[in-house]
This record gives structure tokens, C-alpha cells and sequence, in this order.
């Protein structure tokens, strides 16, 4: 098997050792990154800011199995890293080829180099954190912009299926931050114009602790906020279509 020399290295004892397999690991990789075919500079977000620092990675196709074939993901894409020691999370954001580009997998038990899987953002939850009214003019409130994934199905993992949502219900991924947890539940809800055309939508159930994870410091300002929300009505009356920003109410 391919790691099998790593899981060797794994099972000695002696500290030295493995230290020094890292070590020869992380000179290899520095030797051949940058010249690889597959070798991208892409942004990488901060999470509670939208300051962007550019890293070197290598950016391949993620391949899932299923029962006929090998599937590519155009929208999912596997990022490695040059360092071994690179610290990613869920809900981390990267930007390439024009587009976000969301953490979902971070699971590398199977060897000693980095990476992730990232999956294309298709939408960003802009609001407002107040209940003053947006038309004919957005308010002098700062205006939030999230990078979320939105789905029109749930993957059911003891079925091995998707199960597809009413019509009238959406799923939405967004990063753990401090401008996410904003976001109001149900009954009150944070409303929200999404699509070509605008519809409305309300939040009507958030999952703030399945995909959050506190480390031994106690910060849990990394994974992922998982959202359902509800068709609404536009009123065009109180909601801003022009700048996309929904009327917040009581």
C-alpha cells in the first residue's frame, strides 16, 4: 500500500525517528512543489476578516467512487499543501479561478502530508443586522457578506443517498465566524434575497454545534455553521431589490 512505510514510521516508538521521516518528507516536497503542473498561488481568507494572504499549493481533482466508476467533482477540488504542518479547517475559504472556494473535508489520517477538500461557493448571505428599513435606500448599518454553499439535497451517509428537499426549503454552509453567528433563527429569522430571479428566503433552523469544534484553549472560532431555510415573500416594498438586501423584522 502507499503508506505503508509511513505507518511503519508510525509505529516506532523512538520520537527521533519520526521526527526525522517528517523532516525528509518536507525536504522532498520543498524540492518539487513550485515545479509541479498542478502548482497554483491562490488567497486563502482570514476567518473573521476579509483580508486575503496569498499560498502556494497544488490544486488536482477530487475524485469520489460510487458504484459504476470513478466520478470527477468539478466543484469539489483537492488542495495539498508545501508545508506538512499547515493548519487548515472546515469552513476556511480560499479564492481561485474567480471564484470562493469552502473547506468541507480536512480529514488526512492516511498520510503525512497536508491537504483538503474545498467545494465551490455558490452565494453569498448579505444582511444587515438591524431591523431598519432598506428602502428607498440601504440604512448606514454595515452590511454583511457571507461566502455560503447552497443545496437543494442532503446526503443521507447510513443510505449511501441524497435525499432531495421540498421546493420551498434550501440547506446553506457557511464559515464559523463572528458576522455568521449574527444570523437569527427561527421565529424571528434572518431574511435574505438569493437567486437570479430575487427570491426571498428566511432562516428557519441553524446547527451551530455539529461542525464546530472548541480546541484544548477553548476557541471554537473554526468549522462550519449549517443552515435549513424557507421560500418567503418579497415585498417590494420594504425589501431592496436594487441592492439585494432584505427588510429585517421583529
Amino acid at each position: 500500500m502507499a503508506y505503508d512505510a509511513y505507518n511503519a514510521i508510525l509505529s516506532v516508538r523512538n520520537s527521533s525517528t519520526r521526527k526525522e521521516y517528517r523532516s525528509q518528507t518536507q525536504a522532498m516536497l520543498n524540492s518539487d512543489f513550485t515545479r509541479a503542473s498542478d502548482y497554483w498561488v491562490v488567497s486563502l481568507k482570514e476567518r473573521d476578516t476579509d483580508t486575503l494572504n496569498d499560498i502556494g499549493v497544488r490544486i488536482s481533482a477530487w475524485y469520489t467512487p460510487t458504484s459504476a466508476d470513478l466520478t470527477i467533482h468539478d466543484n469539489i477540488k483537492k488542495i495539498t499543501f508545501q508545508d506538512i504542518d499547515q493548519k487548515i479547517y472546515l469552513g476556511d475559504i480560499f479564492e481561485f479561478e474567480g471564484y470562493r472556494w469552502m473547506v468541507i473535508i480536512t480529514d488526512n489520517m492516511a498520510s503525512i502530508t497536508q491537504s483538503c477538500a474545498v467545494q465551490r461557493c455558490n452565494t453569498k448571505l448579505k444582511f444587515i443586522d438591524s431591523t431598519l428599513d432598506v428602502m428607498p435606500s440601504t440604512p448606514n448599518e454595515t452590511q454583511y457578506s457571507i461566502d455560503a454553499i447552497m443545496d437543494v439535497k442532503i446526503y443521507i451517509p447510513i443510505e449511501d443517498r441524497y435525499l432531495l428537499l421540498p421546493s420551498n426549503t434550501m440547506v446553506v454552509k457557511i464559515p464559523n465566524c463572528a458576522n455568521s453567528r449574527l444570523i437569527k433563527d427561527a421565529p424571528q429569522g434572518t431574511r435574505f434575497l438569493l437567486g437570479n430571479p430575487l427570491r426571498a428566503w428566511r432562516t428557519i433552523a441553524i446547527d451551530s454545534i455539529t461542525e464546530v469544534f472548541q480546541d484544548t484553549d477553548g476557541d471554537d472560532t473554526n468549522g462550519m455553521i449549517s443552515m435549513k431555510l424557507q421560500l418567503d415573500s418579497i415585498n417590494a416594498r420594504v425589501d431592496n431589490i436594487t441592492h439585494a438586501l432584505a427588510k429585517q423584522y421583529t
